[in-house]
């Protein structure tokens, strides 16, 4: 068998026969935790021992083994981990000849329906694909769809996966046709060798003669040595062949620092001035809209407050116009339904605002502008950091409202309001719906908050101290009182009522009487 003119001992379809053959025992049976999809490549997530990358557009092309999953920003969204997330890998295959890679999943549903999928890959660099199959061979998703109009449709919704027609012929046994070494050259140095040595034996005793060298570029590829499998692909090492866990590893792949590297550290300073840029877009609008209104309207109006007040039918009106070379006449535009009088004081109020609008507008533009120069000439070292989230008001601080006190009761954490703005702010923004409210009923006096953990009981003596100290902190002079109380969940504000106003439906009642403490 002559390898220079056997196209089925491509060097991508030996990588995938090598790796197919070396990786399969390893990550049989594994489940699919997550797929990684990028440009070029996906990535496979089967666990903390072993996890696959296959490049069908990008080099290095084929399968590899690969490290531990990172968190990509920037990768495609995940629609193969979508299809195939929870099913076991049955088996990894090179069914076809030409450097197509099939992967074959089961999974047993909860109704105990065994489904099965095939992911396909078809590594063919600048024309490669991917595509997810059902157990018929229907397509699921492919990475690129064709179009109606190519000449060979293959990649179509629905329809069931057909190998290109130069790959449709099954693959011959490796192991058998690879029994001699081969030496495998570059796809170049093939076309110009054959053009020169139309003699087959010829050329296999050129090539064995330049590439005997063990320091040459392209090395040497055995079925096997000892039980080990060999890399086909070119290394940089003094050895003719190496073993294959070592070759196949793919240690840092060259789109994990592009797609989680550099380009993360520059995306706050490209996000503000994405911002920037809309912002400015936005103000020229505005402006836009402000300098279509006329400094004439001023003198239209006060040309139509001359005439008698009376509804328009629409249309143009005739004015006279006092100029200082003499007294002319012109026409002003009026919508119809509009008394003149009042299209005047229209037109007064708009012709304001304008001027107050193109002011507002040019002293911002210069300061984005001036934001904006400022950003761009920014090296990127010195781009501004993402900016620090703002914190959930629920969650601040018991000193960001100072009139806002606390005391502990039993391991129980009572809090009320010194003012409106404070009860306010406590009943709600501070509180939790579970937690408990109490409030003297009929009398002004401060919210008081009682925080209920959700795994403990409140218990009665707690209840009373929190009432206790509604009572005490109100407008009311008895020795006693009744208290409501209820959960926050069932309190809203009162409409158009002042802060710390509330209406509720749903409490209960408790009669305190004031502590001698």
């Amino acid at each position: 068998m002559n390898p220079a003119r056997d196209p089925t001992l491509s060097m991508d379809t030996l990588q995938l026969w090598t790796a197919a053959r070396y990786i399969a025992p390893l990550a049989t049976g594994a489940t699919l935790r997550e797929a990684q999809l990028g440009p070029g490549w996906l990535r496979l997530c089967l666990g903390t021992h072993v996890n696959l990358v296959i490049a069908q557009h990008r080099a290095p092309l084929g399968l590899w083994l690969a490290g531990p999953c990172p968190r990509l920003r920037n990768a495609h969204p995940n629609v193969p981990g979508q299809l195939l997330r929870g099913f076991q890998l049955q088996q990894i295959d090179v069914p076809w000849a030409d450097r197509i890679l099939q992967l074959t999943w089961q999974r047993v549903s909860i109704t105990k329906e065994t489904q099965r999928r095939r992911l396909i890959a078809e590594c063919f660099g600048g024309r490669g694909n991917l595509a997810v199959t059902d157990e018929d061979g229907a397509i699921l998703w492919a990475w690129r769809w064709d179009r109606l109009d190519s000449t060979e449709l293959r990649f179509l919704p629905g329809h069931g996966y057909v190998p290109p027609t130069r790959s449709a012929v099954p693959a011959p046994s490796f192991v058998d046709a690879l029994r001699e070494p081969l030496q495998l050259i570059a796809p170049r140095i093939r076309a110009q060798a054959e053009a020169a040595f139309l003699d087959s034996a010829r050329l296999a005793e050129t090539l064995r003669a330049r590439y005997s060298n063990p320091d040459s570029d392209w090395f040497e590829w055995r079925s096997a040595d000892a039980g080990v499998l060999r890399y086909p692909l070119r290394l940089h090492t003094q050895d003719s062949t190496i073993p294959a866990e070592a070759a196949l590893r793919l240690a840092a792949a060259p789109w994990d620092e592009e797609a989680a590297g550099a380009a993360d550290s520059l995306a706050p300073h490209r996000q503000a001035l994405q911002h920037l840029e809309r912002r400015l877009e936005k103000v020229r609008v505005d402006l836009l809209r402000w300098q279509n209104i006329p400094d004439s309207w001023q003198r239209d109006a006060e040309a139509l407050f001359r005439l008698p007040d009376a509804t328009h039918p629409g249309g143009e009106v005739e004015v006279t116009d006092y100029r200082s070379d003499g007294i002319g006449r012109r026409t002003i535009s009026v919508p119809a339904g509009y008394r003149l009088h009042d299209y005047a004081r229209h037109m007064l109020r708009q012709r304001q605002r304008a001027q107050r609008g193109r002011a507002a507008c040019a002293e911002q533009l210069a300061k984005l502008e001036q934001e904006r120069a400022r950003l761009l000439h920014t090296p990127s070292e010195d781009a501004p950091g993402p900016t620090e989230k703002p914190r959930d008001p629920r969650r601040l601080p018991q000193n960001s409202s100072p009139a806002i006190e606390s005391k502990e009761v039993d391991g129980f954490e009572i809090l009320w309001g010194r003012n409106a703005k404070a009860n306010d702010h406590l009943t709600f923004r501070l509180a939790q719906p579970w937690d408990l409210w109490f409030h003297v009923q009929d009398h002004p006096g401060s919210h008081v908050l009682l925080r209920r953990p959700r795994d403990r009981a409140v218990p009665d003596a707690v209840l009373e101290a929190a009432a206790q100290t509604a009572l005490q902190f109100s407008n009311i002079q008895a020795k006693s009182a009744d208290v409501d109380w209820t959960e926050v969940r069932h309190l809203k504000r009162h409409p158009g009522g002042s802060p710390g106003r509330v209406l509720y439906r749903r409490f209960q009642t408790r009669h305190v009487r004031r502590s001698s403490s």
